[in-house]
């Protein structure tokens, strides 16, 4: 069994499986880059398949409270979108 390809769609719950682009190596990057924005703590980790290109997307608990999604590029590791969350209380 490739362990691998059962990885990536291991929490998707789904039959269907993506294979990742040669570059995932950028995952890692992305980490750095979106915790480099906003300091803290990644929550939530995705990774997003759409029209043959591939995005991961974070949910990072910053450490003066706020709650940021940040979505970075596979192909480019670079960041592409930004937003904070709005606390309940506000």
């Amino acid at each position: 069994m490739d362990t691998d390809k059962e990885a990536a769609g291991a929490n998707a719950n789904t039959i269907d499986r993506y294979p990742l682009p040669s570059s995932k190596v950028y995952i890692g990057f992305c980490q750095r880059e979106g915790l480099l924005r906003h300091p803290g703590v990644i929550a939530k980790q995705q990774i997003l398949h759409r029209y043959g290109d591939f995005w991961v997307r974070f949910e990072i608990q910053a450490r003066g409270g706020s709650e940021w999604l940040v979505q970075c590029s596979l192909e480019t590791g670079k960041i592409i979108r930004e937003q904070k969350l709005l606390d309940a209380s506000s």
